[in-house]
């Protein structure tokens, strides 16, 4: 997905960004599950608790340097160094995993369902329940929200406040900041 938004970027206009974006974030949303898999896969369960708390706590931090360092690259060198960078960190955390030691093979093989079978299944299982319909709901509509007001920033900073759009990056630091208190 990172290098979708660099060929759209290199090769494409600037509206194809948002389109690879999307399918970044969609990505995103895949690899979530099977993260935190591997977690509890590879953590002892009598630590997971603290390993839990001290990934929340590295990715509040991040939300606090990230938007820092990102607009201090992009600032000095450029979209296109910014993006190249962005592929680097995704190669270097994509070769993180072949250090993680393998699975056990003696786990039982799952029961010969597709992907697509399972994703029915699990949709047909969340449809079956209103709490969890209701759940879905709420997160949709959290997330379409978030989605809706976050392009917002730049508007706000820009024409509200009358600020250059580096100004930016201290208004995602302030929400870095509160989740990490929160």
């Amino acid at each position: 997905s990172v290098f979708a938004v660099l060929l759209a970027f290199l090769f494409a206009s600037w509206k194809a960004i948002f389109f690879a974006t999307l399918i970044s974030a969609v990505l995103s949303q895949f690899s979530q599950p099977s993260g935190l898999k591997l977690f509890k896969q590879h953590v002892p369960s009598d630590q997971v608790q603290a390993g839990t708390a001290m990934l929340q706590t590295i990715t509040a931090v991040f939300m606090i340097i990230g938007p820092m360092l990102g607009a201090f690259v992009y600032q000095k060198f450029g979209i296109t160094t910014s993006i190249c960078v962005m592929a680097v960190a995704f190669l270097l955390s994509a070769g993180v995993l072949f250090f993680l030691p393998e699975q056990d093979q003696a786990a039982p093989s799952r029961s010969g369902l597709t992907v697509w079978q399972e994703l029915k299944a699990g949709l047909r299982y969340v449809w079956a329940s209103p709490l969890l319909r209701t759940l879905c709901g709420v997160y949709g509509a959290a997330g379409l929200g978030v989605g809706v007001c976050q392009p917002l920033g730049v508007f706000i900073v820009v024409e509200r406040l009358g600020l250059p759009k580096d100004s930016l990056q201290w208004l995602l630091a302030t929400n870095g900041v509160a989740m990490l208190v929160g």
